[in-house]
């Protein structure tokens, strides 16, 4: 009697989990005695069965999982551990139709009781999560372990897992979290060569050793361990040898890891370790947010919106910010709000736009709390309300109402928005919303500008230069407002523009102003005009004047439609001029 020996696993009814080398029926003579034997009551021959019938066998059974479930309750009642552990898992994880989740822990303990180390395992899984009994940490923990004497090693991972991250109840101990690990990696266990990588990486019971790291993630790597590939990249990047890092992220992103796809995409924008792509980006992370990951939906739809790597396309924008919103990403959220606020891929919709803002401000999203804030101060979808829109700067700022930073670990505490310093210093500085208190402002414009915010330097470079509140220092304010501008803001590089324009270096002053204007800074375009009009530093050219007067005025510029009609009608009639290349 011939037979094959192939390696069977349990997936036509969900469970992953290879079964053993098994001997499988090469005939239909073969089978009728296997079947023969299940019906004597042999415990391994009807759990045979159950293998069979889930994966079928080429050319001579189909799958049939009717079938399987039969043999499976009957090596159960045979008392076969392995059925059981398995029977128990379909039923607490209702992938049965009759599914009874206090049968399936019977049989989960039955089979426990038996020392079957999966069984004790997803006990441990049970407790410790809360899922389907009261939370019992100490319960978990005695399954875990147990599980880990008996040699199965990923128990021995979980364990050490536990004891690294100090899970369950139990205070963190990384030299019993490393036993642990090693024990299960000395069986080859691809997880806890990954942990032990972690453990060099990070400095965990261990002096922090990138070469070794790299040594037990390399290990894993080749023993399947997607994460420890994902892990590797992070160490190149801390060495900056960007090149190896895009190599292990494409290896991760290639089995199909979902963040590495997206940082792969990173890569690919930034232009670190791979030539830049737009193009390459926004596949990557399309596949990736088309795959389930949230944090790829809101990245993908600021793509759309903007056109980057992808054709602009506002309603893909909010199909996706819509999806990633609505599963929770805070950014999403608050890009949400946003795009029903200015009628992004949606009609406008202030009052949608507010709901959403609320909600992102409700879990603590310091930008969401601005968005409320500017929404206030201008009645958009609200009554405008000044001392309501201070209130949530002040919020956003994450200053209580003393004007006081915050304990980090209050309620309600988190990360301030740098941007909404700007927005409650103008509030001071007015007196609008509060008490007009210009040294007040002054000290949030420092604070604002300290985190980096452009407005923030713009404003404190601007009291400088007056000596407003502050001891006069029109150097010191240039050299804000450079600083400012080298770091992106383009606040800061229309306002030294009108600098260089005044002092005139008007070359200097026409690049910060198309920089400007590139960065969406109202204003700039307005003194585009002004130095086409006038040939500071260029030729004159009225009809590229004419253009970007009329671009001013589409940004509420209220006289620019004015100065682009004059020119229309002392020019010689040709007012069609493109565009400037960006």
């Amino acid at each position: 009697m011939r037979r094959r020996i192939r390696l069977l696993s349990c997936l036509f009814l969900g469970l992953g989990v290879a079964l053993a080398q098994v001997p499988i029926p090469a005939t239909q003579t073969d089978l009728d005695a296997l079947v023969s034997k299940a019906e004597q009551g042999d415990a391994d021959s009807q759990y045979l069965l159950f293998a069979i019938y889930s994966n079928g066998i080429s050319g001579l059974l189909a799958p049939d999982k009717d079938s399987a479930v039969k043999w499976l309750r009957r090596a159960a009642a045979s008392g076969k551990s392995d059925a059981e552990c398995l029977l128990g898992i379909l039923n607490v994880s209702r992938r049965l139709p009759d599914a009874d989740f206090t049968v399936g822990l019977q049989l989960l303990q039955k089979a426990a009781d038996a020392n079957n180390t999966r069984a004790l395992r997803t006990l441990a899984s049970l407790y410790g999560n809360a899922t389907g009994v009261p939370r019992d940490n100490a319960l978990a923990i005695a399954d875990m372990t147990r599980a880990a004497n008996l040699g199965d090693p990923a128990a021995q991972d979980e364990l050490g897992e536990v004891y690294r991250t100090g899970s369950l109840g139990v205070a963190v101990n990384y030299a019993i979290a490393l036993r642990w690990f090693h024990a299960s990696a000395d069986q080859g266990f691809a997880d806890a060569l990954k942990n032990i990588g972690k453990c060099y990486h990070l400095g965990q019971g261990v002096p922090v050793n990138r070469a070794m790291a790299l040594t037990y993630y390399a290990q894993a790597a080749d023993k399947g361990s997607l994460n420890a590939i994902y892990n590797t990249r992070l160490v190149y990047k801390e060495l900056k040898e960007y090149d190896k890092a895009f190599e292990w992220l494409e290896r991760a992103s290639d089995r199909g890891h979902l963040n590495a796809m997206e940082e792969l995409a990173e890569l690919y924008e930034d232009g670190l370790g791979v030539a830049k792509s737009p193009e390459k980006a926004f596949a990557l992370c399309k596949k990736a947010a088309d795959a389930g990951l949230a944090g790829a939906y809101f990245k993908v739809a600021v793509d759309y919106e903007t056109g980057s790597g992808t054709d602009h396309d506002p309603e893909a924008a909010f199909k996706y910010m819509s999806v990633a919103a609505n599963a929770g990403d805070d950014a999403a959220t608050t890009g949400l709000g946003r795009y029903y606020r200015d009628g992004v891929g949606v009609a406008k919709n202030p009052a949608q736009a507010l709901r959403w803002f609320r909600k992102a401000a409700d879990r603590g999203d310091s930008s969401a709390k601005t968005e409320i804030g500017l929404m206030y101060r201008d009645g958009i979808g609200a009554v405008p309300d000044k001392k309501a829109a201070a209130a949530w700067f002040q919020s956003a700022c994450q200053l209580d109402p003393m004007g006081r930073r915050l304990d980090p670990s209050a309620v309600g505490a988190g990360d301030p928005d740098p941007a909404a310093f700007a927005f409650l210093g103008e509030m001071y500085q007015e007196g609008s919303g509060v008490p007009r208190d210009p040294v007040r402002a002054v000290q949030l414009f420092q604070q604002g500008a300290d985190l980096g915010d452009g407005n923030s330097i713009g404003y404190l470079a601007q009291a400088y230069m007056a000596g407003r509140s502050v001891p006069g220092d029109y150097a010191h304010g240039v050299q804000l407002l450079r600083q400012g501008a080298a770091a992106g803001s383009g606040q800061c590089m229309y306002m030294l523009g009108q600098v260089d324009l005044h002092d005139g270096n008007y070359v200097e002053a026409l690049r910060l102003m198309q920089e400007a204007d590139t960065a969406g800074t109202d204003g700039a375009a307005g003194y585009h005009a002004y130095i086409f009009e006038h040939g500071l530093g260029v030729k004159t050219d009225v009809n590229m004047a004419i253009y970007w007067y009329n671009k001013a005025s589409q940004q509420g510029d209220g006289t620019a439609a004015a100065k682009a009609a004059a020119l229309t009608a002392i020019s010689d009639g040709n007012n069609r001029a493109a565009p400037p290349e960006k």
